[in-house]
């Protein structure tokens, strides 16, 4: 009995000294909420509800302007510096209304008496008022030439209301449209942005980022890295969001001190691109080609842009600013109060 004892004691100890050395698997207890003051690296707590009432500012813009286009024959040997003679675009072998696109996100800044100011980037309103286009294959005779006649802004979710342009600067990227939603429903009102304006300047390497806009015209949330703001353009900083057609002018927000504190850092601006030069087949869409068939049409030179994710330039909130200063007199002359664009906070 005494044997039996002091086996199960053994035993008892030998169980017990194995569980021992058996691997521990410990769980990663949460981080402590920062109060450093500083903008976060991780978002840490719930961000849907303050994202939710973020999303009621942001807008799709459509963008189409369009053009009278003039076409010349190569033999006709029209070169640039003949653009301002009347008598070129009288000679055109033909023409016709071409049109241009754009597709972006615009942010309400602006609200005060049914007067609302909507920010998106410059490139996505602004064209140029004469387009020049050359023969490939003779780079200085001009194939085609078109005027701008007019251009139309189109707001999802105003419909009825064309926004003016008011202020622009194409070296920043930056625009501000004009719209009257008084004729709205109240239900349809627009929204200023909640959103305290920050500051991009405080920005560092491994800050985490959201991006809320219409990449190829569907509401998105976006993240990103921020990479050191002081090494990246004047006026601009990287991240490596993802960039897609429709995303330019979509706000930028870091968190401060853990969620929901969201402030608005920059407006994405562009992406990287490489510029692709290719030959295509001059198709007949009444003609059907199978796979292993030889080409013998007519071969076009086409061109094309190729987006290099994950390279996103923003505008910084500080050239935001300067934009708005820069422009009190447009902005005043179109009824605007200068105090009264974007919210602050104490802090900043």
């Amino acid at each position: 009995m005494r044997a039996k004892y002091w086996f199960l004691v053994f035993l008892g100890l030998f169980v017990l000294s194995g569980w021992s050395c058996a691997p521990k698997i410990y769980q990663a207890a949460k981080p402590a909420m920062l109060t450093d003051g500083r903008y976060d690296a991780y978002p840490y707590g719930d961000v849907s509800f303050a994202l939710n009432k973020i999303s009621q500012s942001i807008y799709k813009l459509n963008v189409i302007t369009f053009y009278k286009t003039y076409y010349f024959s190569k033999h006709q040997s029209f070169v640039k510096h003949n653009l301002h003679d009347s008598l070129m675009l009288s000679e055109a072998v033909a023409q016709a209304v071409t049109h241009e696109t754009a597709l972006g996100t615009a942010t309400v800044v602006y609200l005060d008496n049914y007067l609302a100011g909507l920010l998106t980037c410059a490139h996505v309103v602004h064209f140029a008022d004469t387009l020049v286009r050359y023969f490939p294959d003779a780079q200085a005779k001009v194939q085609s030439v078109s005027v701008k006649i007019k251009q139309k802004i189109f707001v999802s979710g105003m419909q009825g209301i064309e926004p003016e342009v008011v202020a622009t600067n194409t070296k920043s990227d930056i625009a501000l449209l004009k719209m009257d939603v008084e004729s709205l429903p109240v239900e349809e009102m627009p929204v200023k942005l909640p959103v305290p304006v920050g500051n991009s300047a405080q920005l560092g390497w491994g800050n985490f980022v959201y991006i809320m806009g219409f990449p190829l015209g569907q509401m998105m949330l976006n993240h990103g890295i921020v990479s050191h703001p002081s090494q990246q353009r004047k006026g601009f900083f990287l991240t490596d969001a993802v960039f897609n057609k429709g995303i330019s002018g979509a706000p930028v927000f870091a968190i401060r001190d853990g969620a929901p504190y969201f402030e608005w850092v920059g407006m994405a601006s562009s992406g990287m691109v490489d510029k692709l030069v290719y030959l295509e087949p001059a198709l007949d869409k009444d003609e059907t080609y199978t796979q292993s068939e030889a080409f013998s049409g007519k071969i076009l030179i086409n061109r094309k842009k190729i987006i290099k994710y994950g390279l996103t330039y923003s505008v910084s909130i500080e050239e935001i600013l300067k934009f708005v200063n820069q422009h009190q007199t447009e902005l005043s002359e179109n009824g605007f109060r200068v105090d009264g664009f974007f919210q602050r906070d104490v802090g900043n």
